[in-house]
């Protein structure tokens, strides 16, 4: 079992989606961004992004030998986040052996945090 948490800055992120309209393109795929289709969307967005990094994190890794967007952040049929991966990201997590992610994710003020547990 291993664990990954990061904290990421909602103004920056906000800097971020009006600076470079690439931003979201590049590290979430179209199904997330079709969650961010909301007037304020830089809250989702950095959360999603915390949960990205964190999962690297828990990888033990950080993102080297996958891309951000291989690690897609959803929500199950109650609302609740799940990470699914793909390509170069879901071949590192069968290396290690883990077959289980359990995440969480909040956002506060100008904060949003994500948590990974890999088992």
């Amino acid at each position: 079992m291993n664990l990954g948490v990061d904290l990421c800055h909602i103004p920056r992120v906000e800097q971020l989606i009006r600076r470079r309209p690439g931003f979201t393109r590049r590290f979430f795929t179209e199904n997330e961004q079709v969650l961010f289709d909301k007037p304020n969307p830089a809250q989702t967005v950095a959360a999603h992004f915390a949960l990205k990094e964190a999962f690297a994190k828990a990888l033990g890794t950080g993102v080297v030998g996958f891309d951000l967007n291989e690690v897609e952040v959803l929500r199950n049929s109650a609302g609740a986040p799940l990470i699914l991966v793909h390509g170069r990201a879901k071949a590192r997590l069968d290396e290690q052996g883990y077959c289980e992610i359990v995440c969480s994710m909040s956002h506060d003020k100008d904060y949003a945090i994500g948590m990974v547990i890999l088992k």
